[in-house]
């Protein structure tokens, strides 16, 4: 019930943080009101597919997933839609807009480093096999890879990536999750001092 529930928030997370920080930065920008709706625009098409695909295709409890993904994505258009036409001048909208800006960097750091995890890691003896870990900068899974279904190639050392399930094999995973805080916290320093050096470049 909970990955129900929290899967598909997990999942509006990209495209809802993409479209709160676009709509700001065109915000910005200045540009028509059909011109700041874009990222409004893309998000609804999104969440009207999912609805359809509940609704038409699925309507049972097995398709909640995509009417739950569908809400969660409306409610980042109706934030949206009042980033766009709020003025940007006042103190509270001020601070409104970093905050999605600062949450927009959240959600991108936590998508990269849940992607490193399909980088291959190396492999230098037979114990690291069964113990791998995964994940960047600070590796955050560990994985035993013979019993995930990872067959044992006899010779040291070699990369191998992370074992997803199969029909013989179930993937047996071991999450640290203050690792994969400290990962995303790194990674959300080194957003924000890139975009420094951005700037002062400019």
């Amino acid at each position: 019930m909970k990955l129900i529930l929290y899967g598909p928030l997990l999942y509006s997370l990209i495209p809802g943080s993409f479209c709160l920080f676009f709509t700001y930065k065109l915000k910005q920008q200045e540009l028509s009101l059909a011109g700041r709706l874009v990222p409004v625009v893309l998000t609804i098409a999104i969440a009207s597919y999912s609805f359809y695909i509940w609704y038409v295709e699925i309507r049972s409890f097995e398709g909640a997933p995509y009417l739950l993904f569908s809400t969660y994505l409306f409610a980042f258009v109706i934030i949206s839609v009042i980033i766009v036409r709020r003025p940007l001048n006042r103190p509270l909208n001020i601070w409104f807009i970093h905050g999605i800006r600062h949450f927009f960097f959240i959600v991108l750091s936590t998508c990269l480093v849940f992607f490193s995890t399909l980088a291959p890691t190396r492999i230098n003896d037979y114990e690291e096999y069964q113990n791998a870990h995964f994940g960047l900068p600070v590796p955050f899974v560990k994985q035993n890879l013979l019993a995930s279904g990872c067959n044992f190639q006899g010779e040291f050392p070699h990369w191998l990536t992370i074992q997803t399930a199969s029909m013989e094999n179930a993937p047996e995973f071991e999450f640290h999750y203050a690792r994969l805080v400290l990962s995303v916290i790194l990674i959300y320093l080194l957003v924000l001092l890139l975009l420094h050096y951005i700037k002062k470049l400019n």
